[in-house]
């Protein structure tokens, strides 16, 4: 279909997002090498190393920002685990 697949689409199988929520292909399986000069990280070759997240993002009204909110996340690890986000006591998504 001539669209670009990500690492983050096939890393893990069965990978699920909900609502407005979508996968973040940006922030998935990064190798962290020896730090560059000017980097403000500072890691040896012997420091190197692979790092392995999930990340998801969802949109968020601009009322979101207007009153402080609470957010809780409830995590099922396991065969069939599930990460859930709530807002105001609501889930989200």
């Amino acid at each position: 279909n001539g669209a670009t697949e990500f690492y983050a689409q096939t890393w893990y199988e069965g990978m699920k997002t909900r609502g407005n929520s979508s996968l973040n292909p940006y922030f998935y399986g990064e190798f962290l090498a020896a730090s560059k000069p000017g980097q403000p990280a500072l890691r040896s070759s012997k420091q190197a190393y692979q790092a392995d997240a999930v990340s998801s993002m969802t949109q968020l009204a601009a009322t979101n920002f207007n009153v402080t909110r609470t957010f809780r996340l409830e995590w099922q690890p396991g065969p069939g685990g599930r990460i859930d986000w709530f807002s105001k006591g609501y889930k989200i998504g």
